[in-house]
Order: C-alpha cells, then structure tokens, then sequence
C-alpha cells in the first residue's frame, strides 16, 4: 500500500490488504481551569457566550477524567496524562485538536503539531510541544498555510495503518496529501459538507477494523462511497441524535478483551450501535462543553 491520499475512485483495498498498526493506550487531557465561550467558531456556539457555568463544566470534565483513571486502573489505558490549562486558552481544554500523533513503519513515535483555523486557537499548539518531546517523539509540522487540526480531523482506522481525513471545514484536502508522505501511510480524505460538523470527530467513529458509526449527512457521496469499500459494516446514526447528543464525539477504546465506549448520556440509537458491536459503555455529562461544540473525543488525546 503506498504513502498517499487515495479518493473513492482509486481505492483498491479492504482494511484486510492494510498493515498492522500499534493502538495508542495514553490519554492527554487539558484541565478546564479557562474554558469558556468568548466568541463563535462553529454552530454551536452561538448564543452561548457567556453562558458557562464554570463550576458544573469542571465537575463535568472530573467525571470523565475519573471514568479514564478507572481504565487506567482496570489496564485498558496504560497512562492518562495532564497538561495545565492557559489562561486566555479558552478553547485549549480540547485536546484532540493541537497535534497528531503516529508511529512511523520503523517504530519511531513522531507528533505533526497542528496550524489552527482560528487565531484565538493558535497559541495553544506551543504548550504541548515540551509534552512530546519529553516522551521521545519527532516533532514534525506543515507550513503554516496549511490548516490542520490534528485528531480532530485525522482518525486512524483502528489497528492498521491507515489514516482518515476530514477536510472542508478546519483542515484543508493538502493537509492529508502532505502527511501521507510524512507519516508514511495511506490517507483516505473525507469532505465534511455540514457546518454541523465541522470535524471529522463529530460523525465519525471507528468501532472496530471492520465497523464504523457515522452521520452520513457529514459527507458528500464520494467519501460515503469511500467509506463503505473499506469498511464492512457502516451505521448510519440520525441526524438529528448527532447534533443533539453528539454522540458520534464518543472514544471507541480497544483493549485486549474487551472494547469501552465513553460517550455523551443521552443518545439512543448510537447506545443500541455500540452494545450491539459489544463494547462496555460509560456514559457521562459533557453538556457545557457541547455548548463550545465539543465533547468526549474533543477532550482527549490519544497518544503511544
């Protein structure tokens, strides 16, 4: 399989023909000290400026970091780490957003340090390059014209080597060309077409290598048809239970046994998707940060 984007017309392969992919087991979260609504950047932030509670907003991002200690402790994570949260960083809580790590074929772990959309975003890329440098990896980034917002944006199809790419709202379509070649890894590039979702993490979930949970009005028919040559399964959540619960910002964490789903209480039929696949569920609170559009996937990094 080459290092390169593939659109829909030129995809020749299943997720069988990939190569095995070590899965990350560490979380990276940022505490919520400054998080808070002071503008528009998606939807769903508007009307809310102002309208944080800041004492329920930390006692719901608790919740989920204790929901990660308890996978740390039961061995399905093997670290979850912190980062301080900036004052002024309003945004910064969501981690998922400021780099992208990956581990090359030799076994090298490298980090592409993301360039964000929005100015009031960019200075928080520079608090978690010390992070990735004390842990060993090669810090890589894209001229600074090309917009990328890491794992928001770049899912990696579970345990192969593959990558995902949204692109069309946060991240460009030469994001993914570049970092194929970079990260030496095919890259299928997805055009997100609905301001409701903006990142690929927020209608796109990887339950296993075969079975993916998606919102197929995210996409235009070339990605879906993409989508549905590699994977086996593909389930189509609702519209209106995305945008209402997002509950497709659910973490999908695969350990040796058993696969855990953490994700936003509420939902029905992204629930039933996931019992039905087998994984354990841990529902939790994260309604005041779904007022900045975000969830649980917006508030962790999973990293090697």
């Amino acid at each position: 399989m080459q290092a390169r984007c593939y659109p829909a017309t030129e995809i020749d392969f299943s997720y069988a023909d990939l190569k095995d992919m070590p899965v990350p087991d560490r979380i990276l979260m940022v505490t919520p000290t400054y998080f808070d609504v002071i503008d528009v950047k998606n939807t769903y932030m508007e009307g809310q400026m102002g309208m944080i509670n800041k004492d329920l907003a930390r006692q719901q991002w608790d919740s989920l970091f204790q929901i990660c200690k308890q996978l740390e402790i039961e061995g399905v994570l093997s670290e979850v780490a912190l980062i301080e949260g900036v004052p002024d960083l309003v945004d910064m809580v969501f981690s998922a957003n400021q780099s992208l790590p990956w581990m090359l074929p030799t076994g090298q772990k490298v980090v592409v340090l993301s360039n964000m959309r929005y100015e009031g975003r960019k200075d928080e890329v520079q608090y978690f390059k010390p992070f990735y440098e004390e842990r060993g990896y090669l810090i890589q980034q894209l001229s600074e014209e090309i917009l990328l917002e890491g794992n928001g944006d770049f899912i990696p199809h579970p345990g192969r080597r593959l990558l995902w790419a949204g692109h069309g709202h946060r991240s460009n379509l030469e994001a993914a060309v570049q970092l194929a070649e970079m990260l030496q890894t095919p890259i299928i590039p997805l055009k997100l077409v609905s301001e409701y979702f903006y990142h690929l993490d927020t209608c796109f979930v990887p339950i296993d290598e075969r079975t993916v949970m998606l919102c197929s009005a995210a996409f235009d028919e070339e990605s879906l048809s993409a989508i549905r040559q590699v994977f086996e399964t593909v389930i189509d959540i609702p519209e209106d239970e995305a945008v209402s619960t997002f509950s497709l910002n659910a973490l999908v964490l695969q350990a040796a046994e058993s696969k855990h789903a953490i994700l936003q209480k509420g939902s029905v039929e992204t629930i039933k998707a996931l019992r039905t696949a087998g994984c354990i569920l841990h529902e939790t609170d994260t309604a005041e940060f779904m007022k900045s559009g975000g969830s649980v996937f917006c508030m962790k990094m999973l990293f090697f």
